[in-house]
């Protein structure tokens, strides 16, 4: 097999994972919540349910990082974690009482939450050798996001129960787990040299810049937690119909892709710090407008600016990281990112959304995500002047 067929291939393998992977991920993320809600949990509880998987980030996807990183084994470390995960949602079926739910998010972040670090470290290398960026290749996994979301809101909105969230992304990720073995099986370890030592992986963490990165971007993803979890019963309550979630998301992930589709193109005139605080400022704007407005329209048309708060953040971090973290560390930057981030961030976040929404609803949990975003901003401010001037903000 020729060196370009094979990158091509290989290249299709991944797209195909993160088209599964997040369009289970375009079920669950959005509708669990709902689900949970159905059974009569209160927002504390959905909160509580949210926050297993984020606070499992800060430990768990750093271990499979490094463990990756340290045996050069990431493709059949990623099977073994998706497969984990596709079998550990099958215990939410039937799971109705909080403590069953509870046990069943546990289990299923001993895996769900290292995969996308695990991914994200094989498109990087499969996007350089097919000649691709990178960008280019994550896109897709907002693809499969908008398909799965779009459709099964659709569904809500017609009258299906929303227990069927949890078969349905128990399916798509068995599909995610096909897709993870057939990358397996075309991939070859990945060692050269000396392996890094758990004190490499904790050097990291010792550098000051990078710790100020990641606290911005845990505050800008703290901010989305009523966005994750609230929003189906936020657009109900402003427009009075259930019709409105699916455009919203589709809307929303549609101005995902084509952040990441341009990113290449915005990536040659601002820095990486430059795209962070334009992203942070217009999510800061976003939330405000979501607290005050009630038209069906107005807030469809406002998740646009998603585009900026997620798929310009998100790339332009990966952007960072492969700057200020060296190769042989890409897997435990990678999981690093997303414990500091997805996890520490998202647990806080949750918690803060669950507590205003039980104490004044939906619009004040977006009010206060305002405030976070600018704590946000004032972090990366600090980080910009530790910085040479190529990587100002300013």
């Amino acid at each position: 097999m020729s060196a370009p067929y094979a990158a091509r291939g290989e290249l299709l393998r991944v797209i195909g994972y993160y088209l599964a992977l997040y369009g289970a991920t375009g079920l669950l993320l959005p509708y669990l919540p709902v689900h949970f809600l159905a059974l009569g949990f209160s927002g504390a509880q959905v909160a509580a349910l949210s926050s297993v998987a984020p606070v499992a980030m800060v430990v768990i996807p750093p271990l499979w990082g490094y463990l990756a990183d340290r045996t050069g084994r990431g493709a059949t470390l990623l099977v073994v974690a998706t497969g984990g995960w596709a079998l550990a949602l099958a215990l939410q079926l039937g799971a109705e009482r909080f403590s069953a739910a509870l046990g069943a998010m546990v289990v299923q972040a001993l895996f769900g939450p290292s995969l996308s670090s695990l991914i994200d470290a094989q498109a990087v290398g499969a996007a350089q050798r097919a000649g691709v960026a990178y960008a280019r290749v994550r896109l897709w996994g907002s693809v499969g996001f908008i398909v799965t979301s779009l459709a099964f809101g659709q569904a809500l909105a017609r009258g299906v129960a929303p227990s069927w969230v949890i078969p349905a992304g128990l399916a798509v990720a068995l599909v995610a787990t096909a897709m993870a073995a057939a990358l397996a099986r075309g991939a070859a370890g990945t060692v050269g040299g000396k392996p890094p030592s758990p004190r490499d992986a904790a050097a990291l963490l010792r550098q000051g810049g990078l710790v100020l990165f990641l606290g911005a971007a845990a505050l800008h993803w703290a901010s989305f937690a009523p966005y994750t979890m609230f929003l189906a019963p936020h657009l109900e309550r402003a427009t009075g119909s259930k019709g409105y979630v699916g455009p919203s998301l589709a809307v929303a992930v549609g101005a995902e892709v084509l952040g990441m589709r341009y990113f290449a193109q915005l990536q040659r005139r601002v820095s990486p710090l430059g795209m962070l605080a334009l992203c942070f400022a217009v999510n800061a704007a976003r939330w405000w407008a979501m607290a005050w407005l009630e038209g069906g329209v107005a807030l469809v048309a406002l998740q646009a600016l998603h585009g900026l708060g997620f798929g310009v953040f998100f790339v332009a971090s990966i952007a960072y990281l492969e700057r200020e973290i060296p190769v042989s560390l890409r897997s435990t930057g990678r999981a690093l990112f997303g414990a500091a981030v997805f996890g520490l961030g998202g647990a806080l976040g949750n918690q803060l959304a669950g507590w205003r929404f039980d104490h004044g609803g939906t619009g004040t949990a977006f009010r206060a995500s305002v405030l976070l975003e600018l704590g946000a901003l004032g972090l990366l401010a600090l980080l910009a002047s530790r910085h040479s001037p190529r990587a100002r903000v300013l």
